[in-house]
């Protein structure tokens, strides 16, 4: 049986493991990279080079590694396959989840300088958009692309997750430049479709095709959204075309971080964004390593 086939059943079966819904979307997204050889001639080393292959931290590695080792394993249990590939992968490749990596969080005239810096394009307005629903916001990169426009009230500014991290559902606030960009974004969907959007995706993806004289082309896609490696690579080129370091999760870390310059209260920024209790959202903020500045700056002492 062809790995896709295995793939398909695994997904929907009940003993999966799986219960909510963007589990199994995220899963089936990681399996699309098993190429459609029969599944039993999958080997450890081929699983192995799989992963190695992949350009991305070791945290997402091992939780790629773990999808892996739960889809064989099941297979196995099915009888899909007389041997399990993946049953010593954790011995075979390991890797160190709990890499320290410096987190980021920018200030307001950061956030300008990386707003600025995307291009008048429609792949640039996209990339815009979702730049400012993270800032704005504090929206995780996944809920950032679950986003449909039944979603979206754009006469009330307000913006309704039904399925959030930890399966909390949250109705936000739209700020008013984000309203702005998202209203005439909706335009363009709405032109493009020849009708109002509404169960398609705000946050869309592209393809991209190259013409005879070796140019790049960009199609909008309005009812598929953008996949979430997509998502991470757009980020790191807005990064590194402003000049400015940071990840998709800083734009949460900086909503956080500019909410408490502000003089939000812990209670409130607790709110915000979206955590089950003050503590880890004090330990969310614990970890700037910029507050020393931050504090010298604000007492302007100088001798």
């Amino acid at each position: 049986m062809n790995t896709s086939e295995v793939v398909r059943l695994y997904l929907k079966h009940p003993g999966n493991g799986m219960t909510r819904p963007s589990t199994i979307k995220t899963r089936r997204e990681f399996l699309r990279r098993l190429d459609d050889r029969d599944i039993a001639k999958w080997k450890e080393d081929d699983l192995v080079d799989l992963l190695v292959s992949l350009k991305i931290a070791d945290s997402t590695k091992a939780t790629y590694r773990n999808h892996l080792v739960s889809f064989f394993e099941w297979a196995h249990w099915q009888k899909h396959i007389k041997q399990n590939p993946a049953a010593h992968l954790k011995r075979a490749l390991s890797l160190n989840p709990r890499a320290v990596r410096k987190h980021n969080w920018l200030t307001a005239e950061e956030v300008a300088t990386v707003l600025a810096s995307t291009p008048d394009t429609l792949i640039g307005r996209r990339d815009n958009l979702i730049l400012r629903i993270g800032f704005t916001t504090a929206l995780r990169a996944k809920e950032i692309i679950s986003i449909r426009w039944s979603h979206v009230d754009l006469n009330d500014r307000s913006l309704w997750i039904p399925d959030g991290k930890g399966g909390k559902a949250a109705e936000l606030a739209i700020s008013r430049n984000t309203h702005a960009v998202l209203a005439d974004w909706y335009g363009m969907a709405a032109a493009a479709l020849g009708r109002p959007p509404a169960d398609e995706p705000v946050v869309i993806a592209f393809h991209s095709s190259v013409l005879g004289d070796h140019t790049a082309r960009c199609r909008p896609l309005w009812t598929k959204e953008i996949l979430y490696d997509s998502l991470l690579r757009r980020i790191a080129l807005v990064s590194e075309r402003s000049g400015v370091r940071f990840r998709p999760h800083d734009m949460r870390r900086t909503y956080a971080g500019l909410l408490e310059e502000s003089g939000s209260h812990i209670d409130s920024i607790q709110r915000a964004l979206r955590h089950s209790s003050s503590a880890t959202t004090e330990r969310y903020l614990s970890q700037r390593l910029d507050k020393a500045r931050i504090a010298q700056e604000s007492a302007g002492l100088d001798f």
